[in-house]
């Protein structure tokens, strides 16, 4: 009876495992950061980031953001969340967060988007079951408003979001969404002397000076959506971490292409960015770019007024020159003559690693390491030896026309 039993419940188990789901338990999945407050951009810009805190895969169909304790549904939610991943719902489109796919479908959000003022949210599953719960009617327990539009990050994704505690102000400008939250401040010691209340200053990142924008390409031959591009060279004798800074256009309709995770430039190396994978459309006149780091500051920039077909904008010596020969990837070189860029067959053109989000995932790192060659002198066709045997050629040329001549002239004598 009991093989009977057994082989009865194996049975079923094979028939429809496809219909047999867990119910998810309370913090398996959580609510890891909001961005309650828009953008400078917009207000309607604003975010909310789920975190899987399971080793498995969790379907989110049927489930749903609520705001006022289950009154109001902003969000319905429609796909998986992978296990320990991150899963970001946006409002209004898929622009709210530059260069980041929305984990579904963007909306304009039941009951008019996040109040400043604060909002009591809640994650629900399909079963009605409160899964993650943050009150924060009162108001908001972090985040900052204009003029730097930091997020509310969640310092331990494990643990109760219900306390104003586990909760702190992101460390850069419009969070981390899609990625670890700011480290934690650390809490000043009970040892230290209270005499009066310490401000808890913002955390500080520095970041390493010398990488530049080398060389652009705004007026392509063919097409200028396929063909632009971007160099970024790093100056110095280390390795420098990308990640999170910005390029962004300076006119028209202006682009903005955050470099992803694990983007590294090694010492004296190019970064190369076509334009396919930044969107950034240089302007034929009249444009710019600036690089920027992630706590705002604009590291480098470049302007021009008119594009020359198929000709690079090249940085040499702290100006700007114009070459009609292209070297993404290496370093510049300039004629001594003309103030323009010659070919050279010596001269090797690495090609570009993509640094698009498949690559991060599958642990690439972004990462050109070209060797900087010494700059090639250019306006001598030959080498010294070729000259003069070019030379040598002409006169002899110039010897046998003379003869040609005279013989032609000393026959025509003899006929006479």
């Amino acid at each position: 009876m009991k093989l009977f039993l057994f082989i009865l419940v194996i049975l079923f188990a094979g028939l429809c495992p496809a219909n047999f789901v867990f119910a998810a338990n309370a913090l398996d999945i959580v609510i890891s950061e909001i961005c309650w407050m828009g953008t400078e951009i917009s207000s309607a810009d604003e975010w909310i980031e789920l975190y899987n805190n399971t080793n498995k895969d969790i379907s989110l169909a049927q489930w749903g953001i609520y705001e006022n304790n289950k009154q109001t549904l902003i969000e319905p939610l429609l796909n998986s969340i992978p296990k320990f991943s991150y899963y970001i719902i946006e409002r209004t489109d898929d622009t709210t967060i530059p260069d980041i796919l929305a984990s579904q479908t963007p909306s304009g959000w039941s009951g008019y988007g996040l109040k400043n003022s604060g909002e009591h949210i809640q994650l629900i599953d399909n079963n009605s079951n409160i899964i993650d719960d943050i009150n924060c009617s009162d108001k908001w327990f972090a985040g900052e408003a204009k003029p730097d539009y930091k997020t509310m990050e969640r310092k331990n994704l494990k643990t109760s979001g219900a306390s104003a505690d586990n909760w702190q102000t992101s460390a850069a400008a419009r969070g981390t969404p899609m990625a670890e939250n700011s480290k934690p401040l650390k809490p000043e010691t009970a040892t230290k002397p209270t005499i009066k209340q310490s401000k808890v200053e913002p955390l500080i990142i520095e970041y390493p000076e010398g990488v530049i924008i080398n060389e652009i390409l705004p007026s392509p031959e063919g097409s200028d959506a396929e063909n632009e591009w971007i160099e970024i060279f790093n100056q110095n004798n280390f390795p420098v971490d990308i990640s999170r800074w910005k390029i962004t256009d300076t006119q028209g309709k202006i682009k903005s292409y955050t470099l992803p995770q694990n983007t590294i430039i090694h010492a004296k190396s190019f970064l190369l960015l076509q334009r396919p994978q930044t969107k950034i459309t240089l302007n034929n006149s009249n444009d710019g770019l600036n690089l920027i780091q992630p706590n705002g500051t604009i590291i480098d920039a470049v302007v021009y007024e008119k594009a020359k077909l198929n000709q690079s904008y090249n940085r040499i010596g702290g100006k700007w020159v114009w070459s009609n020969v292209l070297t993404p990837g290496w370093e510049n070189i300039i004629s001594e003559d003309t103030n323009e860029t010659k070919n050279t067959k010596n001269v090797k053109k690495t090609s570009a690693i993509n640094t698009d989000n498949k690559q991060v995932d599958k642990g690439l790192t972004p990462v050109l390491n070209t060797p900087v060659l010494n700059p090639v002198k250019h306006g001598v066709p030959f080498a010294d030896g070729m000259g003069q045997v070019a030379g040598n050629f002409k006169f002899a040329a110039i010897i046998l026309a003379l003869l040609s001549a005279s013989a032609i002239v000393a026959l025509k004598r003899s006929i006479k």
